[in-house]
């Protein structure tokens, strides 16, 4: 994959990230994620491969950097109440600081794609 096509699926995978998350799957289209991605959006496989696959890697890539936050998080608190409590309190701010990355899971278990 060239630097051109990984920029670009970065890009598709930003935008889309933030149209699923601000208007749902069904409301968002691949013509809106062109849009947004502007002239780069040639260069995308991503945007290719088509609306399914996008909304796949979305939540992988918000899945990743959730885990990611979570195992940092899970290394600097005590097995305790008060670290649960921390835990807790770092995931709610997580959730509200990054609403794109955490919406389309909520999303996606009140919908009952997911199962909590």
């Amino acid at each position: 994959m060239s630097e051109e096509t990984a920029k670009a699926d970065e890009r598709v995978l930003e935008a889309a990230t933030k149209l699923f998350s601000e208007l749902g799957y069904d409301a968002t289209n691949l013509a809106m994620i062109a849009d947004v991605v502007g002239r780069e959006s040639v260069d995308s496989e991503l945007l290719k491969s088509g609306k399914a696959e996008i909304y796949l890697a979305v939540f992988e890539r918000c899945s990743t950097l959730e885990k990611a936050f979570l195992a940092a998080t899970a290394e600097r608190i005590s097995y305790d109440a008060p670290g649960l409590h921390q835990l807790v309190d770092c995931f709610l701010d997580f959730s509200f600081d990054h609403v794109e990355i955490t919406e389309p899971f909520s999303a996606a278990v009140r919908c009952g794609l997911i199962t909590a």
